[in-house]
């Protein structure tokens, strides 16, 4: 996993979560999902890989994550798996099917977000509505 690591992950990013598919759907798989599949939450972006042969590398940017939004069966929710397609602006979209506790990373990916927004100073810049003009006479 550590040189899975090095090759998705940018020069100072920092993990925040991985992602599995979980143990009922890798089992039907005969164990093989989880061996060509990641999926990493990190404190810039969430990033998928999937393939053995032919390898395909999807990411997106959390300052472009526009919504996430999470689907589970009933049994989804009883054993703990589900759906969560994360909407990125300019139509993209990033359907991560069949993992581990979709509610946990949906909160990973939000609370990275929001991290990320406070430090750069995105967050709490709004000037209250009572201070706007103040000082400007017409």
């Amino acid at each position: 996993m550590n040189r899975i690591l090095d090759l998705l992950l940018e020069p100072d990013e920092t993990l925040i979560c991985r992602a599995r598919v979980h143990w009922w759907f890798n089992l039907r798989a005969l164990g093989v999902r989880n061996l060509f599949q990641y999926v990493l939450v990190t404190d810039r972006r969430v990033v998928e890989r999937t393939g053995i042969l032919s390898i395909q590398t999807r990411s997106l940017a959390l300052d472009q994550i526009e919504s996430r939004d999470i689907a589970q069966s009933m049994w989804g929710r009883i054993l703990g798996f589900g759906d969560l397609d994360l909407h990125g602006s300019g139509g993209q979209v990033l359907n991560l099917s069949d993992i581990s506790d979709p509610v946990g990373v949906a909160r990973a990916i939000g609370r990275s977000a929001a991290d990320r927004r406070a430090k750069s100073g995105a967050v709490g810049k709004v000037t209250p509505s009572h201070q706007k003009g103040q000082g400007s006479k017409p």
